[in-house]
């Protein structure tokens, strides 16, 4: 009976390494033959992966602070303008829109145009009109959701305080007859 329970107890242990030693990458197994080594290389990765977690929550931690702290946003804003274009689409309804608004380094123009018939979408317009403006446009991003071009454009200005976020939405609105 005892000698039964012993080796039901070392038949449960030895698939509990097998298990550990699967979880294990092959470079904290490799080479290592007793269960003690793989038992110490176990303590091991844990203690790497706890410092790699760390150092990960500080890189997190300093992104956000960055990010909350930057002149005219917040993290939570930010979170929002990180978001695709196919998500824009949502809030501005079936109608085409121009929508202006801060972001770190300068304004972010965002552009729904489905044509409705009256023809091409002046992307050259606006960046002209933009350029124009002060502005240095540094991205472009454009996509096309059900027919529908969604643009959205990053630009930087020397002069942030200068901006009339209005008065340029206006503007756009007026360049691509909307």
């Amino acid at each position: 009976m005892h000698r039964e329970i012993e080796r039901q107890r070392r038949q449960e242990m030895a698939t509990l390494y097998a298990s550990l030693r699967s979880l294990l990458p092959v470079e904290y197994v490799k080479g290592k033959r007793s269960t003690s080594d793989h038992m110490h290389e176990a303590l091991n990765y844990i203690k790497h992966m706890q410092k790699s977690i760390q150092e990960l929550g500080r890189k997190r931690d300093r992104l956000k602070t960055t990010a909350s702290t930057a002149p005219g946003t917040s993290g939570s804003q930010d979170s929002e303008k990180n978001g695709s274009l196919d998500k824009k689409i949502v809030t501005a309804g079936s109608r085409d829109f121009v929508s202006v608004s801060r972001c770190r380094s300068g304004i972010e123009v965002l552009i729904g145009f489905d044509g409705g018939g009256r023809g091409r979408f002046p992307l050259s317009r606006v960046l002209r009109t933009l350029e124009n403006g002060g502005f240095d446009v540094v991205s472009c991003d454009s996509t096309t959701v059900d027919n529908r071009l969604l643009h959205r454009l990053q630009a930087e200005v020397s002069d942030e305080e200068d901006i009339n976020l209005q008065a340029l939405q206006q503007k756009l609105t007026d360049v691509i007859n909307l």
